[in-house]
């Protein structure tokens, strides 16, 4: 199984960037979603951003995942 924690897009350049998630900055691979842009939620998998999130639904799943660790 794998959880999926959504990350945000600090920078891009060409298809790679960085993302920040809880804190923790990773050099990431946008090539699968030629559409992000930085400020963006990304779902990534083994260094490659799968899908870009809306804010909305970003910040539901981060505060479901505070309140689980709550």
């Amino acid at each position: 199984m794998c959880l999926a924690v959504p990350a945000k897009v600090i920078s891009i350049e060409e298809h790679h960037g960085v993302v920040e998630m809880q804190g923790l900055r990773k050099n990431i691979n946008f090539e699968l979603v030629p559409e992000v842009k930085v400020g963006d939620y990304v779902i990534i998998h083994v260094g490659m951003a799968l899908s870009v999130l809306n804010t909305k639904e970003a910040d539901l799943i981060l505060e479901n995942f505070r309140e689980l660790s709550q």
